[in-house]
């Protein structure tokens, strides 16, 4: 009995989205030991951040560990993620905090907060663009057949992302941006099998229409 093989558009976003959560456990796990060995006797802890001193209570140390674990991982889960850039700005739109980058009062209106919310929230906010980008990876091994509307779109999330990271590395001043220009260039290069696919669909094509009978010869 043959059996089909597993589509990738079901795979990747379960892999990308289970590897994500597994980093951000280790270091919610790491960062919650840290602060129960810090504490005496059950008491508060704090901490210094940029000039600011935090006073975490031991009911806190679980979120204190989460919130740490985004931060920590944030740059990674960016660039493993970086479409889902796209999904923040639409949830921005519908919140009306656009052009701020929309999350909970709890991480605050500093950068830092900003780069916590994005580690949590990226792994989840991107599972539509894997699912997108299994699908290019589908039609390159010709496990599926697709029609031109889905290469057609495919296509143009490579050639616009293709233009952003060219453009992002060319003006792009500050080692800082190292995470995005990664995340630019894996993505790029997933959604560049969608011309692919579709370049090879019309040689295919082409090639039924001249073994046809009747079919002109050059």
């Amino acid at each position: 009995m043959r059996h089909s093989r597993p589509s990738f558009s079901r795979i990747l976003p379960f892999v990308a989205f289970v590897l994500c959560v597994v980093l951000l456990e280790a270091f919610t796990a790491l960062n919650y030991l840290n602060l129960r060995r810090i504490s005496a006797h059950g008491r508060a802890v704090v901490i210094h951040s940029h000039g600011v001193d935090v006073r975490i209570p031991p009911n806190r140390f679980f979120i204190a560990s989460v919130v740490a674990a985004g931060s920590a991982a944030s740059r990674p889960i960016q660039a493993a993620n970086m479409p889902a850039m796209a999904t923040e700005a639409l949830v921005s739109a519908l919140t009306r905090t656009w052009p701020d980058s929309w999350r909970p009062s709890y991480f605050g209106p500093l950068p830092d907060g900003l780069f916590a919310w994005r580690g949590l929230i990226f792994p989840a906010y991107c599972l539509p663009f894997w699912w997108f980008a299994g699908l290019g990876i589908d039609a390159i091994l010709a496990r599926r057949s697709f029609r031109w509307p889905i290469l057609l779109a495919g296509t143009l999330f490579f050639a616009i992302l293709a233009f952003l990271g060219i453009g992002l590395a060319v003006t792009a001043s500050s080692g800082d941006m190292a995470f995005v220009l990664t995340g630019f260039a894996f993505w790029t290069l997933l959604f560049a099998t969608f011309p692919i696919a579709w370049f090879r669909l019309i040689r295919q094509r082409r090639k039924l229409n001249r073994a046809q009978p009747g079919f002109p010869s050059a």
